[in-house]
C-alpha cells in the first residue's frame, strides 16, 4: 500500500512537470486583442481592429484606441508574434509598453517585427499600474 501511494504521487508529479515544459501557444490564423483589464472593457476605451502589413523585411502592425472619458488613461500593451503554423516565436514574451491615452482623444499603437516568419500577433492590453 505505502508503495503504490508513493508510486501514485510520484506519477502525479512527473505529469504536472511535463506539462508545465510544454509552453508553446497558438492561435488561429486570425490577429487577436486580448483586454486584460476589466475597466479598459467597460466601454472606457475603444479598439480599432487589427490593421497588419507585410512587406518583404517586415511585418508592420497598427491599431487605434479611443479614449471615451474626459480623463486621461495610462494603459500598457505588448505585442506577441507567431509563425504560419501559429507557434509563439518571442515564447520570452515582449515587454510591455506604456502609453497615456489623452481624455476625448484617440492614439495610434504601432509596432514592427523583422522577423521574416512572423506571421500572425496578438496584443495583449491591461491598465497601468
Amino acid at each position: 500500500m505505502r508503495y503504490s501511494v508513493i508510486l501514485f504521487l510520484v506519477a502525479m508529479l512527473t505529469t504536472g512537470c511535463t506539462n508545465a515544459v510544454i509552453s508553446n501557444i497558438k492561435i488561429g490564423s486570425k490577429d487577436q486583442i486580448l483586454v486584460l483589464s476589466p475597466s479598459l472593457r467597460d466601454n472606457a476605451l475603444l479598439f480599432s481592429q487589427l490593421k497588419s502589413k507585410h512587406t518583404e523585411k517586415d511585418f508592420i502592425v497598427e491599431f487605434k484606441v479611443f479614449n471615451q472619458l474626459n480623463h486621461d488613461q495610462l494603459i500598457e500593451h505588448r505585442f506577441d508574434w507567431y509563425d504560419a503554423e501559429g507557434l509563439e516565436l518571442n515564447e520570452e514574451g515582449s515587454s510591455w509598453k506604456q502609453v497615456r491615452v489623452k481624455g476625448g482623444a484617440s492614439l495610434v499603437i504601432k509596432e514592427i517585427n523583422t522577423d521574416p516568419n512572423a506571421r500572425h500577433v496578438r496584443v495583449s492590453l491591461r491598465q497601468a499600474p
